[in-house]
């Protein structure tokens, strides 16, 4: 059975300075791709759409209805030959692992996050926390195994 990699954006307000954080997860190694943006547009996520199929292994793409996740994004998944679910209106439930990696993203690295508040500075400390999500936090639900581990294992098992 083959999973769509679940993408959100989520607001980011540190000291009452609001940035917008697409973040894409794999519901299935829980591997994560996350950047910060000033805005949440459909020209942003289509720009994050192209670096995230990059740094995952994308099949399809699965979005809640946002208005961030039309236009230019569904061009975009057209363009890559991505299949794309867009989910019903109020279930985020759907859309769960991806939700959950934005409240662990907010504990884990937005609530400890004091330096600069410019895309770019707070781009490093995402990109910092993501190499510790993915190769250093073991996680339960993979058998106490990183994401990048259980990648690795499920790639060498197909």
């Amino acid at each position: 059975m083959h999973f769509g990699v679940q993408f959100d954006h989520m607001t980011a307000r540190i000291d009452g300075v609001a940035h917008k954080e697409f973040r894409a997860v794999c519901p299935r190694t829980r591997l994560q791709w996350a950047k910060v943006y000033s805005r949440a547009t459909a020209n942003t996520a289509r720009a994050f759409l192209r670096e995230a199929v990059g740094e995952l292994d994308i099949r399809a793409v699965q979005v809640d209805g946002g208005s961030e996740f039309m236009a230019a994004f569904e061009e975009e998944c057209r363009a890559l030959g991505l299949p794309l679910l867009v989910l019903p209106p109020r279930s985020p439930q759907l859309n769960g692992i991806v939700e959950r990696a934005n409240r662990t993203a907010r504990v884990e690295c937005w609530s400890q996050y004091r330096g600069e508040l410019t895309c770019a500075a707070m781009n490093e400390a995402l990109a910092r926390y993501l190499d510790y999500y993915n190769n250093r936090r073991r996680h339960r639900s993979l058998g106490m195994k990183t994401p990048a581990e259980f990648a690795r294992m499920m790639a060498a098992a197909a």
